[in-house]
């Protein structure tokens, strides 16, 4: 699956399979926070995900866990790939 986000970790993009592993509909994600599928336990990962791209830093790949929309815990398997435009730069992790 492949989402989107912005440095303020607002997704931007949800893809079809995102929906069918997560539950949400990308009307219903797009323009949220990530925290929506992060596990509150897990949540300091995606802000060191995020120092680390806004430092230049690469992020390497990573297994975590997050949560659909039923609740339910999953294993991930995440890569994140910057992308830097003039005007702002998101990250879009490919999970």
């Amino acid at each position: 699956m492949i989402i989107s986000k912005t440095l303020d970790g607002i997704i931007t993009s949800w893809n079809g399979a995102a929906e069918r592993m997560f539950g949400w509909t990308p009307a219903e994600a797009i323009g949220r926070h990530l925290t929506l599928i992060i596990p509150e336990e897990r949540r300091a990962e995606e802000d060191e995900v995020i120092a680390k791209i806004r430092r230049g830093e690469r992020v390497e790949h990573f297994d975590t866990v997050r949560i659909t929309r039923d609740r339910r815990l999953i294993d991930v398997s995440i890569t994140v790939s910057p992308v830097r435009t003039r005007r702002a730069a998101s990250t879009s992790p490919a999970w």
